[in-house]
């Protein structure tokens, strides 16, 4: 999945702590959790691979207690706020008119066009597959669940035995 402008800047905006829109809500058991909607994003894309299936709860519990580590309560936020955030700008479609003035929609990568973001060429696939109750439209599946695997280095990072002293 290609991301556009707009949806990386609110991607980094959730990241960084930016108001999140409330209005998602999530449709997982532990919704009362700080990362409630991260775990469901995860368990679409299980789901959309194996029907019915989630993501290995095991390691997500290893990967948000890394991340709550040093009692850090912002590092699991930024994540859950990232992933809603992604699901805002697919649901609102982008918009029409950037602050650059450009548009910049879900989906809209046309390379070669006026103002195009995309200049390096289409989507592989020219129809998005549907993740999850939301449908969120996706056109690049495995690019979108790969990046997933940047989570293991987190883990990977909280088990290390670090040098330096905490203090």
């Amino acid at each position: 999945m290609k991301i556009t402008y707009l949806a990386l800047s609110a991607l980094l905006s959730a990241a960084a702590g930016a108001p999140v829109d409330k209005d998602i809500k999530t449709t997982t058991k532990s919704s009362g959790s700080e990362t409630a909607f991260m775990k469901k994003m995860l368990d679409d894309m299980a789901d959309y691979y194996e029907a019915g299936a989630v993501y290995d709860p095991e390691y997500f519990e290893e990967l948000t207690a890394c991340m709550a580590k040093y009692d850090d309560e912002l590092l699991p936020t930024s994540q859950d706020n990232a992933w809603k955030q992604m699901m805002a700008y697919f649901k609102s479609n982008g918009t029409d008119k950037d602050y650059m003035g450009k548009s910049d929609h879900w989906g809209g990568c046309i390379p070669g066009g006026d103002g195009s973001r995309c200049p390096e060429g289409p989507y592989s696939r020219s129809t998005p597959e549907v993740f999850g109750a939301e449908k969120m439209e996706i056109y690049e599946p495995c690019n979108y669940v790969s990046n997933v695997a940047y989570y293991r280095s987190v883990t990977r990072t909280c088990a290390y035995k670090w040098s330096v002293d905490d203090a």
